[in-house]
């Protein structure tokens, strides 16, 4: 399987700064990649990922912004309080037949704090108000315990270094 997004050239391999995060946004191209190499990049090698494209691709001013989100492929659910068990969540996704992707540790996962993310697959096509409604039941299905913060179609994603947890095709 394959999903259009838009994901960062290259990998992080910590957390980037803010600064560095300010001048991702130039670091993105679409890319209409494998599973299986998506999973990788993202979860394994650092790279940042938006789980929709942009119409104005070449201008870095419209990245993130709802007037040029143009397709639609993943959702995510940020859960950062620490409380979650993401084997846990990722068995209640299984169990519901919820179309998990994969989901890995963040740059802040710790033992004692777990922080994680999920990666759904989105019902393709133009990004729409019913994804962020899509993100908002997801949300409810895991009792609200996602970062409220994140709850938008359009969020901008950072990968991971070796932080995978879950895939759903094996490699």
């Amino acid at each position: 399987m394959r999903h259009l997004i838009s994901l960062t050239r290259q990998g992080y391999v910590t957390k980037p700064d803010y600064a560095t995060y300010r001048n991702q946004t130039s670091q993105f191209d679409w890319a209409y990649i494998e599973e299986a190499e998506l999973v990788q990049r993202v979860a394994n090698k650092g790279h940042a990922f938006y789980g929709v494209v942009f119409s104005n691709h070449g201008d870095w001013t419209e990245i993130g912004r709802w007037r040029s989100a143009l397709h639609i492929s993943l959702l995510a659910l940020d859960f950062d309080s620490g409380k979650t068990n993401p084997y846990e969540a990722i068995n209640q996704a299984m169990w519901c037949n919820l179309p998990l992707v994969f989901a890995y540790r963040t740059y802040s996962h710790t033992e004692s704090h777990p922080r994680f993310r999920m990666v759904f697959e989105a019902k393709p096509g133009f990004v729409s108000k019913a994804d962020k409604k899509a993100l908002q039941l997801l949300n409810k299905f895991y009792a609200n315990a996602a970062d409220k913060q994140a709850l938008s179609p359009i969020q901008r994603w950072q990968g991971s270094i070796d932080g995978l947890i879950y895939a759903r095709l094996r490699y």
